[in-house]
């Protein structure tokens, strides 16, 4: 789940409107800026959802990346879904195993809603992302009756190959991977090592200042595995749904499985020869380099939720905090909604890396200085986590 699993927010906001309101001004490459939630194609013109539809007419998978735990991201996967329903398409899950499929079919029935799969499911347990931020994808498939399945092989049995490898896992849960797994090309190796490295690094830092292993190590070589075990699994459960239902299968998985077509699509293309795949990732900035390697993007600014209670988006060369979460430590500090944070430690921000850079190096439970513009004044806070 590399590149699209950052640490799990705490505060939620289920009701986070789709469309935000913005200053008027030149888009990427020409014309009028989007707004969060519009479809782009590579080269910045801004398309409908009836050109996604009318592409996915042709498709066989529509694969739709998400930073999981962006509620925006799942506003634009429930929109798409509930456009494409006229496909009567079935739609595939990263979030949940495929030896779950049992719950989900009940929930295809219509015997759970929403609230009781998530129990069923024993969601926190299952995926750790808030089940709140998924409610408006399950609330469409329930809606428009269109069947959904899990995809993936269970989380304990990757976490057994992460800690162990092959070797250590039991023959019940080697049951469960694919067979083939299928490995990615020399290219994709590289890209991941280098990715590998730098996640890493920065791990080991945290934990003791240990080096961190090379990306020739067994490691490394362990990440890989599970990464392919991951990609084949979900592209091979999605083959197999595509052929029971014989219509379009829309995939929703973390952007690392999505983007470039490297992961899911990668495999899909090996399983399921002549497949048409349509790739929608989400588009954090707006340039060339962001466009590249799908078919259509989601503009979705940077926004993060956190233990503090706040939820925030980049905007502007400001980080704009657009909601407070009750009874949290930001809301007891006095950070309002609409605030912009000026600095943090006493050091500027103007991204949401810069609020974190100036947080991490507090000792922890420490008080965090923040300074905020609130309408044309400064206010200094002091948050308390």
């Amino acid at each position: 789940m590399f590149r699209s699993t950052p640490s799990v927010s705490l505060f939620l906001l289920p009701a986070l409107v789709l469309l935000l309101t913005g200053c008027a001004g030149k888009g990427p490459f020409g014309g009028s800026a989007p707004q969060p939630g519009d479809l782009l194609l590579p080269n910045g013109a801004a398309v409908g959802d009836g050109d996604v539809v009318r592409r996915a007419y042709a498709a066989d998978y529509i694969l739709i990346g998400e930073q999981h735990d962006n509620p925006l991201h799942h506003q634009v996967q429930a929109r798409l879904i509930r456009a494409l329903a006229g496909l009567r398409p079935a739609v595939g899950l990263e979030m949940v195993a495929a030896e779950q499929n049992p719950t989900l079919e009940r929930f295809n029935r219509g015997e759970l809603g929403p609230d009781a799969l998530a129990e069923a499911l024993d969601w926190p347990k299952t995926w750790g992302f808030p089940f709140a931020l998924y409610r408006p994808i399950f609330e469409t498939l329930a809606e428009e009756k269109i069947p959904v399945r899990g995809l993936n092989v269970p989380r304990r049995v990757l976490d057994s190959l992460r800690r162990a490898g092959m070797e250590g896992l039991p023959a019940k849960d080697r049951a469960l991977l694919p067979d083939p797994v299928l490995f990615p090309s020399q290219a994709r190796r590289e890209e991941l090592a280098e990715f590998f490295r730098t996640h890493e690094a920065m791990r080991r830092r945290k934990a003791s200042g240990a080096p961190s292993p090379s990306a020739g190590s067994g490691t490394f070589e362990r990440f890989i595995l599970v990464q392919s075990i991951w990609d084949t699994g979900m592209a091979r459960e999605a083959a197999r749904l595509r052929t029971e239902h014989g219509t379009p299968i829309i995939i929703l998985a973390g952007n690392g499985h999505v983007e470039d077509g490297t992961g899911i699509a990668d495999r899909l293309r090996q399983i399921d020869p002549g497949a048409r795949i349509v790739l929608i990732s989400p588009a954090p900035r707006l340039n060339k380099e962001e466009l590249r390697g799908a078919d259509y993007y989601y503009y979705a600014p940077p926004t993060q939720g956190g233990r503090l209670g706040l939820s925030l988006l980049e905007e502007g060369g400001t980080v704009l905090v657009r909601a407070v979460a009750p009874g949290s430590p930001a809301e007891r500090a006095g950070v309002k909604a609409g605030d912009r944070i000026l600095s943090v430690a006493g050091k500027p921000v103007a991204i949401l890396a810069d609020l974190h850079k100036a947080a991490a190096g507090r000792e922890r439970g420490a008080p965090l200085a923040v300074r905020v513009l609130r309408g044309e004044r400064n206010v200094d806070l002091e948050l308390r986590p």
